[in-house]
């Protein structure tokens, strides 16, 4: 969509001014009388339609017998009838001039391939008069913004707030929004998208990275087969505000439960989430993430660093709190002298001087305000966490409780305490605006949890100030803040074009589609290694020099001219793993030894005589593979025989700049040995980057690959070297 359809759909879906509902019902458990009912709830101001062919009036309100029958023509229709109805209600909506419906009615892709023919008609009868479609199989949509609009089938009724929330799944999407409600963080729009017949996920980003009521977006997504689109919308939305995303379907029980949910299409977790992080999309791992890291993006600036001073009401917060910064990369640094000199005023003399800060169960509870204000002043710590708020006012209230059976004169004590951790929140609040670091605080569940009038937990939420419940939540969050901020410094210089190729050679062209069209006759579509490093000449690839021979005269003229030592391989497109077959001998340093180790490779297939190269520090796979949403993605990790041991690949969807391929090289374990080690100088990075990208771009030539292995590539101080080659045909359909 261009920028003025994404201005039309997007008003028409969240800031319509009539909607026509139909299906309205005024039998109670039905979805015509549910969802109705929670627009009236949430006092939608518009106009309101209903539509039901019996015509009867429903709570108290007129209703149409048809969508024909409205005065006007509605911005938006909402279809809550049988599947078997749908298709005449749309050609109603269509005739109507209707540009917008949500479909509600389920019974289509989810169902199976009968279900997604008829999604299909549906679709192209929508496209074909210019409406667009949530759904089906939607829960409904909601907005805050001008007026609430909750056409959705769950009971809660959001707050208007900060935070859009995207889910392919309704439940679940329900679920985000109860527990963003829960902690005082409203939602601006929501969007149940259902089989996506129609907008998908990547639409509804573009929606909504350029609406001003929207601060953070939440996505739940189990899959899709627009991965490419989703990518390239969330790496936009990225760049003007946190996407906050939830995956479902990361594993193979989870993908099968995805197909037959929403007919999701899921691929490779790995490759989606290195896509994503590298879109600047923040992952979470559960709700509970989801939760944390949304409440902390609204509630506190970025942080500057990972320094974290951590002050805490018991021992052992403190020590989960510090096992959980190490987890998530977060330092804790030691106090400066000055801190500890303002500190030595207000704590025992037995405080332990270092970080976390531990008031060492002190019963002086008015000095927590000045110690926190100490902590957000210094300049050694980037974010501060406080460890225990709300604790204070619950131990006044159970001073309260017992206080006039026991010492009648501990309520004015509890009073006291209750009414200084309020002073606290309430300075808090007042100076929110002022604080210019993450000051993340942690109350027991307990606490928050117990209804007693000054309990600050809901009172600080409420007036947006998230509360964690635990110090590895919090630790989580402040990582997911730092990776946001890391993500807008490195864009600000990044530039995303990819480096330009110079055209293939025609003769080399040539070849390669002769090669191709050979390959997909095979019935396993795999091509020799001799083959596939002709397919790489395209991209000018250094291999050490070969000949392919059938004969042992033959190879003895190849060795001769490729210069020895070399190295024999079997040549036969059915042997993958050559190594393993021993199709390998190495190091033949005369015609002699070449002689008697050739037949039995001849006995098998034809002979590839390559010059040995040179042995080099580090052996690296550089590769290509076909992602079930993004398709040809570039792989890249430690290579040679240990391969499978060492497990260590990074993947990315191609083709990928050269800034992309080095955070792929960064992520591995190998990338310790790429640099200087242990007295040897460092590889040579620059050259191995221009490898990887070429190789991302070879699709583009040759889209007919599904898999690519160059490996082992030999990465020396100077340049690099690939020694062997793989190449999988696609199957052609």
């Amino acid at each position: 969509m261009n920028a003025d359809e994404l201005k039309l759909v997007f008003k028409r879906f969240f800031e319509p001014e009539s909607v026509a509902f139909v299906g309205a019902s005024n039998t109670p458990g039905k979805w015509g009388f549910t969802i109705l009912y929670h627009i009236l709830q949430g006092e939608y101001k518009g106009r309101l339609h209903l539509v039901n062919p019996k015509g009867k009036d429903i709570f108290g309100m007129p209703v149409h017998k048809s969508i024909m029958d409205i005065d006007d023509t509605p911005d938006l229709a909402v279809l809550v009838v049988p599947e078997a109805r749908l298709t005449d209600v749309m050609r109603e909506v269509i005739d109507k001039g209707i540009k917008a419906a949500v479909v509600i009615t389920s019974g289509f892709a989810e169902m199976g391939e009968e279900g997604r023919r008829k999604q299909d008609e549906l679709v192209a009868m929508a496209r074909e008069a210019g409406v667009r479609l949530v759904g089906p199989n939607s829960m409904g949509i909601f907005t805050g913004y001008p007026d609430r609009l909750a056409s959705i089938m769950a009971a809660v009724i959001p707050e208007p707030g900060p935070v859009a929330v995207v889910s392919q799944s309704g439940n679940l999407g329900v679920s985000l929004m109860s527990r963003l409600l829960r902690r005082g963080v409203g939602i601006s729009r929501a969007i149940s998208v259902g089989n996506m017949a129609d907008l998908n996920v990547a639409d509804y980003l573009d929606l909504l990275a350029d609406d001003d009521k929207t601060e953070i977006i939440a996505v739940y997504l189990e899959g899709t087969d627009k991965g490419r689109r989703l990518l390239e919308s969330a790496r936009n939305a990225s760049r003007k505000k946190p996407v906050v995303l939830l995956k479902g379907a990361t594993g193979k029980m989870g993908m099968a439960a995805a197909q037959s949910h929403t007919a999701a299409l899921s691929g490779n977790y790995d490759t989606f989430r290195a896509a994503m992080k590298d879109a600047g999309v923040l992952l979470a791992n559960t709700m509970d993430e989801a939760v944390n890291t949304i409440g902390a993006l609204h509630s506190h600036p970025l942080p500057k660093g990972n320094r974290v001073g951590i002050l805490t009401l018991g021992g052992g917060w403190g020590v989960l709190g510090t096992d959980a910064c190490e987890k998530y990369g977060l330092d804790l640094p030691a106090l400066p002298e000055k801190l500890i000199e303002e500190l030595d005023k207000e704590l025992p003399p037995f405080w332990s001087r270092a970080n976390p800060i531990d008031t060492v169960a002190s019963t002086n509870f008015m000095m927590i305000p000045r110690i926190l204000a100490a902590m957000l002043r210094s300049e050694r710590f980037d974010s501060v966490m406080y460890l225990g708020i709300g604790y204070l006012a619950y131990t006044g209230v159970n001073y309260r409780m017992h206080a006039e059976r026991i010492r009648p004169e501990l309520i004015a004590i509890g009073d006291q305490i209750i009414q200084g951790e309020k002073a606290m929140a309430d300075m808090l609040l007042e100076h929110k605006k002022e604080i210019t670091k993450p000051f993340l605080t942690v109350a027991d569940l307990v606490v928050r949890d117990e209804p007693f009038e000054g309990n600050i937990v809901p009172y600080l939420e409420k007036n947006a100030f998230f509360v964690h419940n635990a110090p590895g939540q919090a630790a989580q969050a402040l990582a997911a803040m730092l990776e946001r901020k890391r993500f807008l410094d490195r864009i600000e210089g990044e530039s995303m074009e990819l480096p330009e190729l110079p055209a293939p050679d025609p003769e080399k062209m040539e070849n390669a589609r002769k090669i191709v069209q050979a390959g997909l006759k095979r019935e396993h579509r795999c091509l020799g290694e001799h083959e596939s490093k002709q397919l790489l000449a395209l991209l000018d690839i250094p291999f050490p020099e070969e000949r392919e021979a059938a004969t042992e005269d033959e190879a003895v003229e190849a060795a001769k001219a490729v210069g020895y030592p070399v190295v024999l391989k079997i040549s036969n497109p059915e042997v993958l793993h050559k190594s393993e077959s021993g199709g390998v001998v190495l190091n033949v340093r005369d015609e002699m030894a070449l002689r008697e180790a050739v037949l039995p490779i001849l006995e098998r297939g034809k002979v590839l005589v390559t010059r040995m190269a040179e042995a080099a520090p580090v052996e690296v796979l550089v590769g290509l593979k076909s992602d079930p949403m993004f398709g040809p993605t570039l792989v890249f990790g430690k290579g040679g025989v240990e391969t499978n041991v060492w497990n260590d690949a990074a993947s990315l969807p191609a083709p990928v700049t050269p800034e992309q391929a080095g955070r792929m090289i960064d992520r591995t374990k190998v990338s310790k040995i790429v640099g200087e080690f242990r007295g040897r100088k460092a590889l040579d990075r620059k050259a191995l980057v221009d490898l990887m990208v070429k190789v991302s771009r070879l699709p583009e030539m040759v889209p007919e690959i599904a898999e690519l292995d160059i490996n082992p590539v030999f990465l020396y101080e100077e340049g690099v070297m690939a020694a062997d080659a793989a190449i999988v045909l696609k199957k052609q359909v």
